[in-house]
This record gives structure tokens, sequence and C-alpha cells, in this order.
């Protein structure tokens, strides 16, 4: 059952302190309180670091992939955003324009978090204790649950949302822009045999030395 949330919740910006108030009201049966607790802390300088580098992340995949043509970087690297191309030709939208849609749109805003709150395949990142690495990981589970929820074709060709974020959130770090966004989900793209990625991304992003090493070739 959807939660009923009053007009002032509706019109409220989905800053740290409003998502933190919807993870509580949807999630808490899901994340231990002690996890809970430490997003309490987390400033809205934070979240909007977060959302900047998504949205950073987002322009990227829809320059996908010619942003490669100046790199060592083949296509082959990304798995998920050629998957999701593949079946969906047009750019996606910017991640701080979802927050602001989800704000006017109380209906998408609950669909969202109630997939959240019931799927199982979150478990895993119910589980980080990392606050602001457990924040951007929650921040991913809107952006995706979201996009499926409003395109079914998504969902009916398998794409993944959150691994291709992963994936073009590593690509920024290879091209030489770390962000918290990409510490915070690092691990999936290291656990690439489980997670679907594929290996030499996860080689490379783990022993950046070996890409600066290829584009000093390349450039040769």
């Amino acid at each position: 059952m959807g939660v009923v949330m009053s007009n002032s919740a509706m019109s409220s910006p989905i800053n740290i302190t409003r998502f933190n108030a919807l993870v509580i009201q949807y999630l808490s049966a899901r994340i231990t309180a002690n996890r809970l607790a430490s997003l309490a802390p987390l400033s809205d300088q934070t979240f909007s670091t977060l959302v900047n580098d998504l949205d950073k992340t987002i322009v990227l995949y829809n320059s996908f992939p010619a942003c490669l043509a100046h790199s060592p970087y083949s296509s082959d690297l990304f798995v998920n955003t050629t998957h999701l191309k593949s079946i969906y030709s047009q750019p996606l939208p910017s991640y701080s324009s979802i927050l602001k849609h989800l704000r006017n749109n109380s209906s998408d805003l609950d669909t969202a978090f109630s997939e959240m709150r019931e799927s199982t395949y979150f478990h895993d990142v119910y589980q980080i204790n990392q606050p602001s690495h457990l924040l951007a990981n929650l921040m991913t589970l809107i952006y995706r649950c979201h996009l499926l929820a409003i395109m079914p074709t998504f969902r009916e060709n398998k794409a993944q949302i959150s691994s291709t974020l992963e994936e073009m959130s590593s690509l920024r770090y290879l091209l030489g822009e770390d962000s918290l966004y990409f510490q915070s989900v690092r691990h999936w793209v290291m656990d690439w045999k489980e997670e679907g990625f594929s290996q030499e991304l996860s080689f490379l992003t783990s022993n950046k030395d070996s890409s600066s090493l290829l584009t000093k070739v390349k450039n040769s």
C-alpha cells in the first residue's frame, strides 16, 4: 500500500533532510536503525555534490560512445551502457530533473520508494556502512526505480540503470574526474563477475596507472 503524503510534503524540495525523511518513512524495515541514524549528520552539501556527480555521469552517458573518441577506451568495456543504448537511443533525463519531477508527483515518488521497500534485490545496498556511500547508492536506486516504472521497455529488456551509471562514473574516473559518487559505487565494479561488469573495466578502475599507460601508448 502506498504512503499518503501531505500537500506540504509534496511541495518540499528534496534535499538531504527530505530525502532522509523519505528513507525512514519507507525503508525503516529494510535498513538498520544505526545505518538510518548515520545518514542524519550528512549535509546538504554532500547531497548536492552527489546530485552534481550524477548529473555529470548522465551527461557522459548521453554522449556515449562519441565521448570515447579521444580516449584509449573501447565501448566493449561498458557492457551495461552499450546494452541500454541498444534499446533506447534517446538521452536519459538528468538526475536533478528527476528530483524536481518526484517532488511534484507524489504518486511517482511513492512508486519508486515502494519498489525500494518491497524488492529483495537491493539487500546488499542496505548493508553499506559508510553513510555517504549508502546515501549515494540510495540515490541511484531512486533514479533506477523511477525510470523502470515510467519506461516499461527498460524492464522488459533487462536494462541495468544502476550499473550503467556505475560504468559511466568509472569512465569519468578513468578520464581524470574522481568523484564522491564513484568512490561510493566502485565496489560494485570491482565485483565484476557477480555484478555483470566487464573484467577489463574492473581492472582499469582498480589499477589506474595501467589506464594512464594505455593513454601514453596511444599518444606515442
